[in-house]
């Protein structure tokens, strides 16, 4: 799973400026993480492989919230995601999976010989590509929301 973290940096000016609003800072900030992790689950959704559907719904994004500090994470619920995303076998990125074939009892009854399955990455380019999109989208949510209960 990867994750994003964002922390107020300068939380005590911006908490005094705000005054009443303060309390509401956590909040938004939580939303506006919510709103820019949604862009890399969805774009991860996208781009995982597809042949059930199965991995594509359970691509989920769970929020964590500790004072000023908001962490998103995204990634599969399904066990085997990280094999699709960083391979098994003699594929399997960092060389850390089998390096010998093995066989296996297919559903069929017959019997499989493999070396493993290359890695079909998904979450990774998801981040790599939508991260600047993320950040903005936090930025404007943001500035959004404490505009907004400004003005109220």
């Amino acid at each position: 799973m990867t994750s994003i973290t964002v922390t107020l940096i300068g939380a005590k000016g911006l908490m005094d400026k705000l005054g009443g609003l303060s309390g509401q800072v956590p909040a938004f900030m939580q939303a506006a993480v919510e709103e820019g992790a949604g862009i890399i689950r969805n774009e991860a959704v996208a781009l995982a492989p597809f042949r059930t559907g199965t991995l594509r719904r359970s691509i989920t994004m769970e929020i964590a919230t500790s004072g000023l500090t908001v962490t998103a994470t995204v990634g599969p619920q399904e066990p085997y995601g990280k094999y699709i995303e960083f391979g098994t076998g003699v594929y399997a990125e960092g060389g850390g999976g089998r390096q010998a074939p093995w066989s296996f009892k297919a559903g069929d009854g017959s019997w499989v010989t493999t070396r493993g399955q290359k890695p079909q990455p998904f979450l990774r380019p998801a981040f790599d590509s939508k991260r600047g999109e993320a950040e903005a989208e936090i930025k404007d949510v943001f500035g959004i929301l404490v505009t907004r209960s400004m003005a109220q």
